[in-house]
């Protein structure tokens, strides 16, 4: 199993937008979540910030660590859902395995 805590996997700060996405673990489960906040967002949407999180339980996180494919499971998973398009890989990612996960956006 993941051997991580919390791990920061974004964190952008533009003039317009500052983004951030990261992923933890608690009671075995993954969790993952993401804020964008600043000027664009209240623009687009009306509100100061975006947040969002994709959430996946214990049978579900075990699938995620099962499909990654080096022995450092944590380095690797942080490599390949690190980064602006670390939610939506992570999303596809998922998708592909057959990997279910519940998604909520606030």
């Amino acid at each position: 199993m993941f051997t991580f805590k919390k791990i920061s996997l974004y964190d952008d700060k533009k003039p317009l937008i500052d983004k951030k996405l990261w992923a933890q673990i608690k009671n075995n489960r993954l969790f993952v979540y993401g804020i964008d906040s600043g000027p664009s967002v209240k623009s687009l949407l009306g509100a100061d910030e975006y947040k969002f999180d994709y959430s996946f339980d214990e049978e579900n996180t075990l699938k995620i660590y099962d499909a990654l494919e080096t022995e450092n499971k944590d380095k690797e998973f942080e490599s390949r859902f690190s980064g602006e398009a670390g939610a939506k890989n992570l999303r596809d990612f998922a998708s592909e395995k057959g990997i279910v996960f519940q998604f909520k956006s606030y």
